[in-house]
């Protein structure tokens, strides 16, 4: 039994020393770690990252050297990184080089992954320690979680050299260029790589080799004299070329260069053709794919032979056709990836003759005038009934509302209009609003029926208007079922320059949240085992979802005081839909829709013609039905306008303006793990979706002192970290303590009047650095 229990100790400490790994794995370091030179020699060290199986798409890090045995004479950019928040920059006055730097997603992952590489010159004797001071590097995970778990720096010697004769001159890094793929960010379909390179006078050989990893140092063994080769059959991917060269001192740094090859089309697509009738000539029509590497640049579409017309991406779901004629027309889509790889899809829409009109249509049969006094009677007497049981000072209230209604129909005008237009309408209302369904046992009036219509319409759609509760939030669920999806990645992009601002991937209730400046942007979603956009639910009215999105652009008027709150339904790729269910589904589309254009129409006319219906019969139905609307219109406001507030917001503590670019680190106060990384945005504002637990900030800006907050609770319903932090200025004593303002809309954040910053900023372990 002893035995059993060791085993079962030993298994569980594996699991978690396994998970704790998984969780900071990434390691900066220095490439090579040690090397021996001269006084006045030059050699080259990488600042390299090993993610250990972890994706990551950003990194920062700040370098120290000792000033008195060594200078940078250059920084350069290495390859693995191609978009930069900090460019590389060093100072021999304070011994330091900075960089920031990442990567789109799908971000990288590998063990010699090169970010830039420092030239040093040796001053003097002695034994120089480069360290990397300071770093962070931010996982691929939607989160922003640092998962740096070591730095690891280099020693160099330098020596004296052999008397004072000249010291070895090794030759530069060549500088390589590819006539066949130019540009190192960009996307090429060319499977077949040519590469030449320049280096100085005096070189003797080289030494290359091509493959997947950034960091590689060619062998010491010469491959040619030529500053030329090339590659053919290479296979999709990101690919690096690196080569060196040798003089009579020996080999050189390596230079490196990398190509992007992508020979795959887009996936292949279908295109739908949005609900419409056939005698339209203007039809709406729905398509769109994605690439696996390069991702989609463009469309093209051609209609009928005609020249091709561009199409941005996030345009085309919907997508409105010029106006076409009666007849068939051919239709063709045509994708663009980054790469130039191609991949069509075509379809034939059917325009149709109108329908003949009668040119001598029969007027209808009108209901004879006696129709509604046969229910007078019965509305007399009820409402006798119920006025017998209202207190005196509401009848009263009734009388005398009454009388000036009768004065206003004294006036010979207004009784002429009265008699011949509304008395009609207004009476059929007040036997429907009495008598219920008794109204519509027989045909009214098309005039009737359209006050019937707004009068009481609104009260069928109020479960659809109150019946959706706002989030600040948007949730990624799925289109049959409704449950929301984890684990999506979720994209916006800018369509201006179709830019990737930012992604993240969705949590266990399928949630995200990003905060935007002015601008017009776009989604993307990608989610194996499933399709984007969906062409199922088109209208939020049939779902317990509103704010639907499927694809198309969106634009932002004003300033954003919260997440984009819209919700993605996505279709099951292996869902098969029959063509009488595909039936059903377009017609609730349909009525779905048709009811989202009339919800607001119909409360505003149904309050207005409750108003003048109550002006020519004050009955006291009329009265209970005007105030019904007028609750409804308060409640409608409110649901408006009440959204959480869905973000924290950083200040100075004496000028109250926003602190951009901040660095809000939230940890899990029972583990004491870093749960994510939040940059503040130039309003000083940031959004942190997070599971239900307690939680605590710390919050860095250069220029102001650190703070830390006191415990957070968050509950599933809040779903958020809203609270208000004021840093204060590291040049001013700190007389009053940084606060933290909880939001007057969240009943679950702790007061934090109270808040004392610490003596010391707390201590971080590495792993949370």
């Amino acid at each position: 039994m002893t035995f059993r229990r060791v085993i079962v100790i030993f298994l569980f400490a594996v699991f978690f020393v396994l998970l704790g790994r998984g969780a900071d794995a990434a390691i900066l370091y220095l490439a090579p770690s040690s090397n021996t030179t001269a006084v006045g020699s030059s050699f080259g060290v990488t600042v390299s990252v090993n993610t250990q199986g972890v994706a990551i798409n950003a990194a920062e890090a700040t370098i120290s050297f000792p000033t008195n045995l060594l200078e940078v004479t250059s920084v350069s950019k290495f390859g693995t990184f191609s978009l930069w928040t900090v460019e590389p920059a060093y100072s021999n006055a304070t011994g330091r080089v900075s960089f920031g730097g990442g990567v789109p997603n799908p971000g990288y992952n590998g063990s010699t992954g090169g970010i830039i590489t420092i030239q040093f010159r040796s001053k003097a004797e002695g034994t120089a320690s480069v360290s990397i001071s300071s770093g962070s590097v931010l996982a691929n995970d939607g989160l922003g979680t640092n998962v740096l778990s070591g730095r690891l720096g280099g020693t160099y010697t330098v020596g004296a050299g052999v008397g004072p004769g000249p010291t070895l001159d090794l030759p530069a890094a060549p500088t390589v260029s590819s006539s066949t793929h130019p540009e190192q960010a960009l996307w090429y379909s060319n499977a077949a790589p040519a590469f030449t390179w320049t280096t100085e006078d005096g070189v003797a050989g080289y030494s290359f080799s091509f493959d997947d990893q950034a960091g590689t140092v060619p062998d010491a063994v010469e491959d040619s004299t030529e500053e030329a080769t090339g590659y053919t059959g290479i296979g999709d991917g990101v690919w690096y070329f690196h080569v060196r060269a040798r003089n009579d001192d020996g080999w050189g740094g390596a230079g490196h260069f990398t190509v992007h090859i992508d020979t795959t089309p887009p996936r292949e697509f279908n295109i739908f053709a949005l609900i419409g009738e056939d005698t339209e000539v203007t039809r709406q029509i729905s398509f769109q794919t994605t690439d696996d590497l390069s991702g989609v640049h463009h469309y093209e579409l051609v209609i009928d032979d005609a020249k091709s017309v561009p199409i941005n991406v996030g345009e085309t779901t919907p997508y409105t056709l010029p106006e076409l004629g009666n007849g068939r027309h051919e239709i063709v889509a045509t994708a663009y990836d980054y790469a130039g790889n191609k991949r069509s899809a075509s379809a034939t829409l059917t325009i149709g003759a109108a329908l003949p009109v009668n040119e001598e249509p029969t007027e209808p049969a009108k209901p004879s005038k006696p129709l509604t006094d046969r229910f007078l009677d019965v509305v007399e007497k009820t409402e006798e009934q119920v006025r017998a049981i209202l207190p005196k000072p509401v009848n009263d209230a009734i009388d005398a509302l009454s009388q000036t209604v009768r004065e206003l129909r004294s006036n010979a005008a207004l009784q002429e209009i009265i008699d011949e237009i509304i008395e009609p309408v207004s009476t059929s209302a007040l036997i429907l609003t009495t008598l219920g369904l008794a109204a519509t046992t027989t045909t009214l009036e098309i005039t009737n029926l359209l006050y019937l219509l707004f009068r009481f319409g609104y009260f069928w759609l109020i479960p659809i208007s109150f019946g959706k509760r706002k989030r600040p939030w948007g949730v990624i669920f799925d289109s049959t079922t409704g449950r929301q999806v984890r684990g999506a990645i979720v994209r916006i992009f800018s369509k201006e320059f179709n830019k990737l601002k930012e992604s993240q991937i969705t949590d266990d209730q399928g949630r995200f949240g990003f905060l935007v400046d002015i601008g017009e942007y776009y989604l993307t979603v990608t989610r194996p085992g499933f399709m984007f956009p969906s062409r199922i639910l088109t209208t939020p009215v049939i779902s317990r979802y509103e704010h639907i999105y499927r694809g198309e652009s969106f634009e932002v008027k004003e300033r954003v005081e919260g997440a984009i709150n819209i919700n993605v339904p996505l279709d099951p790729e292996d869902l098969e839909i029959s063509k009488i269910r595909m039936s059903w589904i377009k017609i609730l589309n349909i009525i779905g829709l048709i009811l989202e254009k009339i919800n607001l129409p119909l409360l505003i006319g149904g309050t207005l013609m409750s108003w003048v219906t109550l002006v020519l019969r004050p009955t006291l139905g009329n009265y209970l039905i005007l105030a019904i609307y007028g609750m409804l219109i308060l409640l409608k406001f409110l649901h408006t306008k009440h959204v959480q507030r869905s973000w924290g917001s950083v200040q100075d503590a004496k000028t109250a303006q926003p602190v951009e670019l901040a660095v809000i680190r939230i940890y899990n106060m029972a583990s004491g793990a870093i749960m994510g990384t939040k940059i503040t945005n130039r309003e000083g504002k940031f959004t942190a979706l997070v599971p239900p637990g307690q939680y605590y900030l710390m919050v860095l800006k250069v220029g102001y002192q650190s703070f830390q907050s006191q415990p957070i609770l968050v509950s599933k319903q809040q779903g958020l970290i809203q609270v208000s932090v004021m840093l204060i200025p590291e040049h001013r004593s700190p007389v009053q303590p940084p606060s933290v303002t909880p939001p007057r809309t969240s009943a679950h954040v702790s007061s934090m009047a109270a808040i004392q910053r610490p003596k010391q900023e707390p201590q971080i372990s590495e792993r949370n650095t």
